[in-house]
């Protein structure tokens, strides 16, 4: 396991590398300097603390019933610079700093997750194993549980995640991804842009036993009783971002990439059936958030992504929900390596 890891994050680096250098070469188009400026000459520094998991969940519109099974994510705290095509965070568990296995339960997981952004190009990949999870909303399936104890909790439920999403911004001239996301551009002027992308993802999960707690109120539907479940898809997607500008250094950046795909999906109940849904539509959406200041000096603000996926029965009022999470606060400065480039 250690070795497979090692494989995925060297690939995930070199991988990182060689889209910023081929972004360098292939794009060329100058920007509009009235909308933003790069910056990507200057080295950033920065604080930061970053958070993220992967999530799952059944759902049964029939008998308007749901179940959220989340991890107990942690919030680690690190640093990060960049420089040209080159950037690099680290974040680490701070011992003390996250003590709530107690309410929450422990959860074991390896995650990782690169985020690329280029002038035309954004590349979002994941690959992200977690064990032990807890349920999210119980008062909405189990009457006893009172909001003093602990969540109910399933160390035996494990989860694989990968997934790939590839979007391109058609205006690259006015509006900057990179301002907004990795701050080493500067957004000037509020704009936008129309995004097209493609996606595709792998989902599994399996556990001991029934996932529908033995005590819950809630009824759901027999092939919902899941010890096993699977899930493949590939799809397009069509959306919009837009970055507001507030008195020159302040801005909000919001975006929604919603998107249709060809998916299969398979899975094993607590009655030892196993079913297979063919090929059919799904449906996922892609959600950026970032806030915060900008400048040519100083940065802060912070940012957030969700990834979610539905894979419904062949009635659509049943399935499975799947997702991923990634929070990032940050607090920079941006140091000139080349004398006088710029003036206060």
């Amino acid at each position: 396991m250690k070795k497979s890891r090692l494989i995925i994050f060297t690939i995930i680096i070199f991988g990182n590398i060689f889209q910023l250098y081929a972004a360098e070469v292939l794009y060329k188009t100058k920007p509009d300097t009235n909308y933003y400026e790069s910056h990507k000459n200057m080295l950033a520094i920065k604080f930061l603390g970053v958070s993220k998991g992967t999530s799952f969940g059944v759902f049964d519109k029939k008998n308007k019933s749901k179940l959220l099974y989340h991890p107990n994510e942690a919030l680690n705290i690190g640093f990060g610079l960049s420089y040209k095509w080159f950037g690099l965070d680290l974040a680490f568990n701070i011992p003390g700093f996250n003590n709530d296995n107690g309410k929450y339960g422990s959860t074991k997981k390896s995650d990782l997750q690169t985020h690329i952004y280029t002038k035309n190009v954004i590349i979002d990949a994941n690959f992200q194993y977690y064990k032990g999870f807890y349920i999210k909303n119980p008062k909405d399936i189990i009457d006893s549980w009172q909001r003093d104890y602990p969540y109910p909790q399933r160390s035996d439920i494990e989860t694989v995640f990968i997934g790939c999403n590839l979007t391109y911004s058609f205006n690259n001239k006015k509006f900057s991804y990179k301002s907004a996301f990795i701050q080493n551009e500067w957004q000037k002027k509020s704009a936008g842009s129309f995004l097209l992308g493609t996606f595709s993802s792998l989902f599994s999960m399996r556990a001991s036993e029934d996932i529908i707690p033995y005590n819950s109120t809630k009824i759901f539907d027999e092939n919902l009783h899941l010890v096993s479940a699977a899930s493949i898809n590939l799809g397009i997607s069509l959306g919009y971002i837009y970055t507001f500008v507030i008195e020159k250094n302040y801005f909000i950046t919001l975006s929604l990439v919603p998107g249709f795909a060809l998916g299969v999906s398979s899975g094993t109940i607590a009655l030892n059936k196993t079913y297979f849904n063919p090929s059919k539509l799904e449906g996922k959406s892609l959600a950026r958030v970032s806030m915060g200041y900008n400048s040519k000096k100083y940065y802060c603000g912070f940012l957030f992504v969700n990834d979610n996926y539905t894979s419904a029965g062949q009635d659509k009022s049943m399935g499975v929900n799947y997702g991923t999470n990634f929070f990032k606060f940050f607090l920079g400065r941006k140091i000139s390596i080349r004398k006088r480039e710029f003036s206060d």
